[in-house]
């Protein structure tokens, strides 16, 4: 598992909300300054701006829309998926569009990862109908695999597997799910991927979308915002589905190193 506390320092002392997201001060809605989830699930914004990113951010900082898929038939029934591949809904697909819709203004994107699982992929497309940006599948920000547990009803988990389902919920990653990865194993795996990729970005590219299931979508934000695992079903179930952020270029340089030290 990631340590949150290596990633503490670079967020110690945020700047402007306004400077981060590269909008014009009239736009920044005191909503994006709280970081508890809105009703809506969304990251809401209103104001008379454009609603873009722009060069106001740092050139140090990458700057990167965290989309959570939208919902498949698996999802809506509450069963756990992890690598299962299934395509949205209908009411998935108008979840991603109205969760779009609900941002002001046009969010223009030059890029947009995704893995190549069927839901991620059509939530891109969405993404890139509605953005712009090229689609590009890397393969390391999947899904956690969940081994045996893929495909259970969390209803049941908790009726067969009460002791493990509290630890899931309370503190996922202490659980060893048979032949799965670890909660731990799988953030590293997708901070890494996702590292390799956006050192790849320059400073004078559009912002880049990355479109994750849940649970990965879960432990970027824990690692963008220093957090640890228990804090994993509050960003999946509380937390805005779009969110927005400047990422450090030191911050993704550190997870690079790590996963080359093999840490």
């Amino acid at each position: 598992m990631i340590d949150g506390d290596s990633y503490q320092s670079y967020y110690e002392q945020d700047p402007p909300i306004e400077a981060m997201f590269g909008l014009d001060s009239k736009w920044v809605d005191d909503t994006l300054l709280d970081r508890s989830a809105p009703e809506s699930g969304i990251v809401e914004t209103n104001g008379s701006g454009e609603g873009r990113f722009s060069a106001m951010a740092k050139q140090t900082d990458i700057q990167v829309l965290l989309v959570r898929s939208g919902r498949t038939s698996w999802d809506e029934s509450g069963r756990l998926s992890g690598r299962c591949d299934h395509p949205l809904t209908e009411e998935g697909r108008a979840g991603v569009e109205a969760e779009l819709d609900a941002v002001e203004g046009p969010v223009k994107l030059g890029l947009i990862l995704c893995s190549a699982d069927e839901a991620s992929m059509d939530t891109a497309g969405v993404l890139s109908s509605r953005c712009s940006g090229r689609v590009k599948v890397v393969d390391g920000i999947a899904e956690m695999h969940l081994g045996l547990w893929e495909g259970l009803l969390l209803g049941d988990l908790e009726e067969k597997y009460p002791k493990a389902y509290r630890q899931w919920i309370e503190d996922p990653g202490t659980v060893n799910i048979p032949d799965a990865e670890s909660l731990g194993e799988a953030q590293e795996r997708i901070v890494s991927a996702l590292a390799k990729t956006l050192a790849k970005v320059r400073d004078e590219d559009e912002p880049v979308g990355v479109v994750l299931r849940p649970v990965a979508f879960g432990l970027v934000q824990a690692w963008l915002t220093g957090q640890g695992s228990t804090a994993l079903w509050s960003i999946v179930q509380d937390g805005p589905r779009l969110i927005r952020h400047a990422v450090p270029r030191a911050l993704v340089k550190e997870a690079r190193e790590r996963s080359r030290a093999g840490l």
